[in-house]
C-alpha cells in the first residue's frame, strides 16, 4: 500500500490531480484497501477515481461506466 500511495503523490506531482493515471492510482488504492477490509478508505479511494473520470473523461466515457 505504502509503495501506491507513493505513485499516487508521483503522479500528482507529474501529472495532475485531474488527470486519468491519478485516478487509476486512486482506483489502484481502492483495490487494495478492499483486499485488506478497509471499506471507509476502499469506498474513498474509488470515489476520488470515479470523479477524477466523470471531470476529465466524462460520464459516457468506457472508463467511467
Amino acid at each position: 500500500m505504502h509503495m501506491l500511495k507513493k505513485a499516487l503523490t508521483i503522479d500528482e506531482k507529474g501529472h495532475g490531480e485531474d488527470h486519468p493515471d491519478t485516478a487509476t492510482c486512486y482506483n489502484n488504492l481502492g483495490i487494495v484497501a478492499q483486499e485488506i477490509e478497509d471499506n471507509n478508505d476502499a469506498a474513498q479511494m474509488h470515489e476520488n477515481a470515479l470523479s477524477i473520470r466523470e471531470k476529465v473523461l466524462g460520464t459516457n466515457h468506457s472508463d467511467t461506466a
